[in-house]
């Protein structure tokens, strides 16, 4: 996965057909209003056009991510967005969970964004989901295009003692993003592009039912909706795209984990414009390597690449939860008004209500972040307070220093979590999008 540095959250998406197929498809509507809409996916996604959706037996676009270790959890934002976990959502315009049509995935006129096309297996079903990985429901759209191509080459086995340089089979021009295009978006006044929540999908009849719940995170149309994955992970420098060969090999063995039908390309091997091979044919600490397996001598301890490969990606801490336990513990403070004032407990508890089970947005962190400090100041000065001269009982109400220093290792733990919502800088995550046909 190419690795960059950025000061945005980004994310493509893109695709084309050939012109065989270009030739006979419908045409697709013109805008007659404001209301177009590119959504930008970035990071390690796979998408799959599901034929038979909802009561319509209507197209659906599915983008599934299964959680790549190194990596942040998706952003969903047009402005002032959050950050999700695991789960099943549909990106609803207007309200609407993909409406049926009948259009296919197709470039429309931009360059041919090159997927990565991978087999589905025949017994593979993204139904029932997984429960550790991340499913986006989205409308088809009008047209795709890429961020951005490299060269990428693959490999049905890595490199072994006896065959240090397996058959390389080269993919040109592959996408390193992925834009989807709707001519015809959700509407551009007032909130109109939603994130809902889905559960208990299933193929009844052999069409997909999804029970909707509410919606988690509400946007404007901007014209943008920002779908990003960022990195995490600061590998040693191995002169091998690390986070690239992480990323392929976890998303490929996520819907293909025997290589029943991907067997040629169970592997990613080096960029066509790098130089990434020891003397002895083996990539610098591949993450695609077993080391149970027979791989030429290398220069990375294998328990590195082991804990690396199967470390868990971890979801992001629950902050509303955590938010409402802290207000809860300084409401059991028994506190002073004077005192109350000085934690800024008024200003908590409204961050605390404004939450409504939903999502918390970037603003909103900003802001907890803020009042998070203003807290912790507060609660250090009735602890700095319980230190001197003790004063007559009618003057203060005194909580227990044991009860204060708990509240404090709270707030710093809830300030502490609020970090990776905020990851809005770094590494950006540049990898091939996988379409399974």
């Amino acid at each position: 996965m190419r690795i960059f540095q950025r000061h945005a959250i980004l994310f493509l998406t893109s695709f084309s057909c050939a012109a065989v197929i270009l030739s006979c498809a419908p045409a697709h509507k013109a805008s007659t209003t404001d209301n177009r809409l590119d959504i930008e996916f970035e990071g390690p996604w796979i998408f799959y056009m599901e034929q038979n959706f909802n009561s319509t037996g209507g197209q659906a676009l599915v983008a599934m991510y299964p959680g790549v270790p190194g990596h942040a959890s998706p952003t969903f934002t047009t402005g002032d967005g959050g950050t999700i976990v695991p789960g099943v959502y549909c990106v609803e315009f207007d309200n609407k969970c993909a409406p049926a049509n009948t259009m296919p995935l197709d470039n429309d006129g931009y360059p041919d964004p090159g997927w990565l096309i991978r087999k589905k297996p025949t017994s593979w079903d993204w139904v029932p989901p997984s429960s550790t990985a991340y499913f986006l429901i989205l409308p088809v759209p009008d047209s795709v295009s890429a961020y951005g191509q490299y060269d990428l080459q693959f490999q049905q086995t890595l490199p072994t003692s006896t065959n240090k340089m397996p058959t390389l089979v080269a993919e040109p021009a592959r996408n390193l993003g992925i834009h989807l295009h709707y001519a015809n978006g959700p509407s551009s006044t007032g909130t109109r592009l939603h994130l809902v929540a889905e559960s208990g999908c299933s193929r009844p009849s052999g069409v997909v039912v999804c029970t909707a719940g509410s919606s988690l995170i509400d946007q404007d149309n901007t014209g943008t909706l920002q779908i990003t994955i960022k990195s995490t992970d600061h590998p040693p420098d191995t002169q091998c795209p690390y986070h690239e060969h992480l990323a392929y090999f976890t998303m490929l063995r996520f819907f293909d984990s025997g290589l029943t039908a991907n067997s040629d390309s169970a592997f990613m091997g080096p960029l066509t414009s790098d130089n990434l091979l020891n003397s002895d044919g083996a990539c610098h600490c591949d993450p695609q390597r077993d080391p149970t397996q027979d791989n030429p001598p290398h220069s990375c301890d294998d328990s590195e690449i082991m804990a690396r490969k199967m470390a868990k990606p971890m979801p992001p801490a629950d902050i509303p939860k955590m938010l409402g336990s802290f207000v809860d513990s300084l409401d059991k403070l028994r506190l002073s008004e004077k005192q109350q004032k000085a934690i800024s407990l008024t200003a908590l508890k409204q961050l605390d209500a404004g939450l409504d089970h939903k999502f918390i947005r970037k603003s909103q962190l900003t802001e907890l972040l803020a009042v998070l400090g203003q807290s912790e100041n507060g609660i250090n000065g009735i602890l700095h307070q319980h230190s001197q001269v003790a004063k007559p009982a009618t003057q203060e109400s005194k909580p227990s220093r044991m009860a204060l220093r708990q509240a404090l290792l709270q707030e710093k733990r809830l300030a502490n979590d609020v970090g990776p919502f905020l990851l809005v800088t770094g590494k950006d995550c540049r990898t091939g999008a996988i379409l399974i046909r």
